[in-house]
């Protein structure tokens, strides 16, 4: 009885970055195909359109978006559970904004500097090659468009 407990316990349980390593395909750069505005960003449409150019990098030796530079970042992929967590309602996440709801498990990218111990930065991915992020009052949607930043 004690094992059915268990078992139980831990397949209830939401999975976390630990327990997925992060998988290398996924460095490459990103550009930005889609820009949504759910509110509230105060940038401008000049920034926003630099920010659109410069595009996403994900490598072993940097990660920059807008004006975010990591040198030597961390990765880890953490998994979501809507089975588990039937109430995601943190509007730091794009899903709870309506973006490709039938996602489950949602898979999130966080990005780490050396000392963070929680993500600096995060992307839910949308498909294998496709993020989203929402930044100041925007959902954007980035389609990777290399293997090499």
């Amino acid at each position: 009885m004690k094992k059915l407990i268990l078992l139980v316990f831990f397949t209830s349980l939401p999975l976390s970055n630990e327990a997925f390593a992060f998988d290398t395909s996924y460095f490459g750069k990103y550009g930005v195909y889609d820009i949504r505005d759910v509110g509230g960003g105060i940038a401008s449409d000049d920034v926003i359109e630099k920010w659109k150019i410069f595009g996403m990098c994900v490598s072993h030796a940097k990660f920059s978006v807008r004006s975010v530079f990591v040198e030597n970042p961390r990765y880890g992929i953490s998994l979501i559970n809507l089975k588990v967590d039937s109430e995601v309602d943190d509007r730091s996440m794009p899903y709870s904004y309506g973006v490709e709801i039938d996602r489950n498990p949602i898979r999130v990218l966080g990005v780490y500097r050396k000392k963070d111990k929680e993500a600096y930065v995060r992307f839910e991915f949308i498909s294998q090659n496709r993020l989203v992020e929402i930044y100041d009052g925007r959902l954007f949607f980035y389609r990777k468009v290399s293997d090499k930043c």
